[in-house]
Order: structure tokens, then C-alpha cells, then sequence
């Protein structure tokens, strides 16, 4: 196996630990870890997804976050290789992300980490799926 299909399988296997771990943290009502953990999943999903087709994520001034936000949408969403539901995702958990570590109160956190945990589990079988086609 390359050492680019061996490191994407690694980056796949980190969004599903990261995914794991948000469930992990709703089941013990540790509503932000899981929101952040969430979030991750799909970031790492979304950059397995970029390194499948050889756009690795090249940082930006506005930082790795923004570039693999801006980048999955170009060649994931425009294109319509995948559906345009993963990018809102993408953008809603990067802010609910950001809230969960800064933010001092959450209105309905629970629900948000229900919320955001299934969405990230959307977001990495429908990744998992593409990029597993491209290994």
C-alpha cells in the first residue's frame, strides 16, 4: 500500500475515533467535549475526503479550519459529489465547536450535542463511503 492511502486510511480511522468519542462524552453528559469531538470527526473525515483526491489541506492565513471548510465545499459541493448538507454541517459544528470551548453558557447544550453527534455520524458514513471508493 502507497504512503497515501496508508496515511488516508490513518486520517479515516482518527474521524471515527474522534466520532467515538463524541458519543462516549453524550453518553456521559460531557456535552462540550462531545460537540468538539463531533466536529472533529468530520473535519478529519472532510480532510481524508480532500487527501483521496489529492488535495491535501494546504493551511491558509485564515488557518487549516477555514482552508478545509473553503476547499471541501469547492471540490466536494459545487461539484455535487457529495450532498450539500455536509458543508451547512461542516460550517454549523465549526461554530458550535468554537461556543462549546469558549463560550461560558450554551442555551440547550444537550440537544446540541445530540444534535451535533448525529450529524457527525451522517457526515462521516456518507465520507467513509466516497472515500473508501477511492482506496
Amino acid at each position: 500500500m502507497g504512503k497515501r492511502k496508508e496515511a488516508n486510511l490513518k486520517r479515516v480511522e482518527l474521524a471515527q475515533v474522534m466520532l467515538e468519542d463524541a458519543r462516549f462524552n453524550l453518553q456521559h453528559k460531557r456535552y462540550r467535549c462531545s460537540i468538539s469531538r463531533s466536529y472533529y470527526a468530520c473535519h478529519h473525515a472532510a480532510r481524508a475526503c480532500l487527501d483521496a483526491v489529492g488535495q491535501p489541506l494546504q493551511k491558509t492565513r485564515a488557518g487549516a479550519h477555514t482552508a478545509c471548510l473553503k476547499i471541501f465545499g469547492l471540490y466536494f459541493i459545487k461539484t455535487r459529489l457529495l450532498p450539500v448538507s455536509l458543508s451547512k454541517t461542516l460550517r454549523a459544528l465549526i461554530k458550535l465547536r468554537e461556543a462549546a470551548d469558549y463560550e461560558l453558557d450554551i442555551k440547550n447544550i444537550e440537544e446540541a450535542a445530540k444534535r451535533s453527534c448525529q450529524q457527525a455520524e451522517f457526515f462521516f458514513s456518507e465520507v467513509e463511503k466516497y472515500v473508501q471508493a477511492k482506496i
